[in-house]
């Protein structure tokens, strides 16, 4: 049956879960964070006893931005605090203005692309070549800027490097099996 044709893939579902208290996830208290890999164990079981969901991952071809470098010299330091754990934003204001700003704690141009690509709402591959770890920040460029794509591209051009739509690669999550959820 075709995914739209399937009544349990059209459905919406709230789902609540709180991690048991021996659980590492617990006690996290990061709104909007990246789950933890004990998190998405904890969903994915949920998902197979509850919904009775099954899947793989194939890779396809589709949609993405190419990351690389680009023409201008490289705004990356070496990190204050090589034990950190990675950041990379492109800070959003009050209101939803998106204007230019960037940060980067420690942070890789693998990991770098994993975050462009949540704002982008695409798969970044990184082509840069460039390994390491580094620090970065951009202040505030456009005051007036309230569109995340175009920040993001300011924001890669000024970190010397250059970002583009294409084709390629994506990692696909195929459903094999799905079905209405069992009562609480």
């Amino acid at each position: 049956m075709a995914a739209g044709t399937d009544p349990i893939v059209s459905q919406w579902f709230e789902i609540n879960a709180v991690p048991p208290e021996t659980s590492l996830s617990h006690n996290i208290k990061v709104r909007n964070a990246e789950p933890t890999e004990e998190q998405r164990r904890m969903l994915q079981s949920l998902l197979r006893e509850r919904f009775g969901f099954a899947f793989h991952m194939e890779m396809r071809t589709g949609d993405v931005y190419v990351l690389t470098r680009g023409s201008k010299p490289l705004q990356l330091n070496a990190p204050k605090d090589p034990a950190s754990d990675p950041r990379a934003i492109v800070m959003m204001k009050v209101g939803g203005i998106v204007d230019g700003e960037a940060k980067g704690t420690n942070t890789s141009t693998d990991y770098l692309a994993l975050r462009l690509s949540r704002y982008l709402k695409l798969p970044v591959l990184n082509q840069t070549g460039i390994a390491g770890s580094y620090d970065f920040y951009l202040p505030p460029d456009d005051p007036e800027n309230r569109e995340m794509v175009d920040a993001v591209r300011d924001v890669v051009d000024r970190l010397g490097l250059k970002i583009k739509r294409g084709r390629g690669p994506v990692q696909t999550l195929v459903i094999d099996h799905v079905e209405q959820p069992v009562a609480n």
